[in-house]
């Protein structure tokens, strides 16, 4: 990539920045309690009320659930029929009931599992699934949200408590999109679902013919009646000449309000009339509430010029908690290492405190419970595996 002229960096960085509002910085308190199982590298993704963590454990050729207890206690699990090569651990309730998804290797199909906190085990596959059911979230009432693909390779979206079936789509406000898929992350308490809905739209770009199928992702939060809000995308003043491709929204959490945290990440190319070069790769966070009203989480040092000169923005929200304070992680721009944050929002803008993770290298944080506890993984080096950790 040809270097960018500093005027044009100076440029595109205010343009970025004309609406970003100074938000107080503080320090927050690093306590953290490390765990990890021999032979295992573990990534825990979620953590409930009560402090039982839940997410997978890598061991040699397969991937299995970990459930840690909060006295520190862990214990795997593996469905029936699965060598765990394609289990994935997505939804826990503050019950400890937990929802995901494996690969059946006696029909060749993907199911659903539910491991109730007593330790009970049932599969399920949507009526007029063809061989892909996936279960994404459980609530503490016991409703789950997932979704599935029949025959014809359509995606249908569902709700299922008990008895009761709620299939559902969502719709895209976009003529031209095709390839349009549902995809249901969480549930609250309320019955309120949210997720991604992917698509790709014909594009062609500017001052040329060339037509090119861009993807797009985006954040829907869906009602207990069944109404449907698109979390509308952040709205991006450029510079001339400039333009965004491959926008995707994606939710990362949601609480009992109907409040949904995730992130947004572009691509910004600057266009001469013959070439499109990629200038920049944004990533910012956002919270937004059931009507769809966003507020960017944008931690100050989050922006910088990378060694390649290309502009960046790395920041990631990664969950919320029911006051909604929002957890997540930025790249510190010096030590290219990562920097985590709690969010807590005030009005249109909001207050970060922050924590250096430099200490644990290639440091995630993935998930807060109600009491403020963060959890993530880092890699360890002694012992050359993935661990995890919670952060008071």
């Amino acid at each position: 990539m040809a270097a960018i002229p500093q005027s044009a960096v100076q440029h595109v960085k205010a343009a970025l920045f004309s609406l970003v509002t100074l938000l107080a910085t503080t320090t927050y308190a690093e306590n953290f309690n490390t765990f990890s199982l021999p032979g295992y590298d573990l990534q825990p993704t979620m953590i409930n009320a009560s402090g039982t963590v839940a997410g997978l454990a890598f061991g040699p050729g397969n991937a299995q659930l970990f459930i840690r207890n909060s006295k520190g206690d862990i214990e795997l699990f593996t469905p029936e029929n699965s060598t765990g090569l394609a289990t994935s651990v997505l939804g826990m309730n503050d019950k400890g009931d937990i929802v995901g998804t494996y690969l059946d290797n006696t029909t060749g199909t993907y199911k659903g599992f539910l491991r109730s906190s007593n330790g009970s085990v049932s599969s399920y596959s949507a009526p007029g699934s063809s061989f892909i059911t996936i279960q994404t979230a459980i609530n503490n009432a016991g409703a789950v949200t997932g979704a599935y693909i029949n025959a014809s390779g359509e995606a249908f979206a569902y709700v299922r408590q008990g008895n009761k079936l709620d299939i559902f789509q969502v719709p895209v406000d976009n003529a031209g999109a095709v390839n349009v898929q549902t995809i249901p992350l969480y549930i609250n308490v309320k019955g309120q679902v949210s997720g991604r809905v992917v698509y790709q739209v014909p594009e062609t770009f500017p001052g040329s013919n060339y037509v090119n199928y861009v993807s797009y992702a985006e954040t829907f939060i869906r009602n207990a009646d069944g109404s449907i809000v698109l979390v509308p995308a952040p709205e991006l003043f450029l510079p001339e000449n400039y333009f965004v491709a491959d926008l995707q929204m994606t939710p990362t959490g949601m609480n009992a309000n109907g409040d949904v945290s995730g992130y947004y990440f572009y691509g910004l190319y600057e266009f001469d009339g013959t070439n499109a070069t990629r200038v920049a790769d944004i990533q910012k966070g956002f919270v937004a509430d059931s009507s769809g009203s966003m507020v960017e989480v944008e931690p100050p040092d989050a922006f910088y010029v990378n060694p390649h000169n290309l502009l960046e923005i790395q920041a990631q929200a990664s969950g919320i908690n029911g006051s909604g304070k929002v957890v997540g992680y930025y790249r510190d721009p010096v030590t290219y290492t990562n920097i985590g944050f709690v969010f807590t929002q005030k009005g249109t803008a909001g207050s970060y405190d922050t924590f250096d993770l430099s200490q644990h290298s290639a440091a995630v944080i993935t998930g807060i419970n109600n009491g403020g506890k963060v959890i993530g993984s880092y890699y360890d080096q002694d012992s050359a595996s993935f661990n995890g950790f919670i952060a008071n």
